[in-house]
């Protein structure tokens, strides 16, 4: 990426729809149908199956594989175990979600032994971040991923960069599992942007349309409650590229 005006999120966006790319999510009961909803929206297909039987097939059959570490249950573990060294040996690009790594020390471990196996992505919030900064930042600074922080204003960091994705809304953080949905959103473009595109831009693009539907949905509701409907026709809807707020 030579800068963030060469982005062309016209273009990605259509290849992502173009591709209806197939994502595996292993994530959270709190945040599956959000996030089904999310991947739909962009022009994705989830699945989102658990059973370490039927693992092998799923991932082999997917365009990038999401790993949520929220509400840990040991049988997910087990999956994820199973199916990341897939995605890994199929070239597949996977994402981490480090969900409440602050909160337990064991989660926190477990997050550091993924990092390890190089996902194409990390998205995590400011907190999450603290807890895992120094292997987060010899991670994107050693060219191994994408590191995506999210908050009042987004940060992709990747290399020695960073850029700051403006948008959003208060209201995104009070609907549960937004987060958890970005990081299925972004899975989409990871696995359909096409071949031509680099990932950093993939989810650049990915972070900038979120962004924006959080702001255009929040223009057009009048609470949580009205929000999340709002915000996914937003996220379906054609997008005014003219509006995203991109700077670094």
């Amino acid at each position: 990426m030579s800068g963030q005006n060469s982005i062309d999120f016209q273009k990605i966006t259509q290849n992502v729809r173009a591709a209806r790319p197939f994502v595996h999510a292993l994530t959270n009961p709190v945040a599956q149908s959000l996030s089904a909803n999310v991947v739909l929206a962009a022009g994705g297909t989830p699945s989102m199956t658990c059973n370490l039987a039927e693992i092998s097939a799923f991932v082999n059959s997917a365009d990038a594989l999401l790993v949520n570490l929220g509400m840990l249950e040991d049988s997910r573990v087990a999956v994820i175990n199973k199916a990341v060294p897939l995605a890994g040996a199929a070239g597949l690009p996977w994402l981490l979600d480090p969900v409440k790594v602050d909160r337990s020390p064991e989660r926190l471990d477990y997050a550091r032994a993924l990092l390890a196996q190089d996902p194409a992505l990390v998205r995590c919030n400011a907190s999450e971040f603290e807890a895992l900064k120094g292997e987060l930042e010899s991670y994107y600074r050693g060219g191994r991923g994408i590191l995506v922080v999210s908050g009042a204003e987004d940060h992709v960091y990747f290399e020695d960069r960073v850029l700051r994705v403006g948008g959003g809304s208060e209201l995104m953080d009070r609907v549960t599992a937004m987060g958890c949905a970005l990081t299925a959103y972004l899975a989409v473009y990871l696995g359909g942007c096409g071949a031509d595109v680099s990932l950093v831009d993939a989810a650049v693009t990915g972070v900038a349309r979120y962004s924006l539907a959080g702001s255009h949905a929040a223009a057009h509701s009048q609470g949580p409650g009205s929000f999340a409907p709002a915000f996914l026709d937003a996220l379906y809807a054609e997008t005014d590229f003219s509006k995203i707020s991109i700077s670094g």
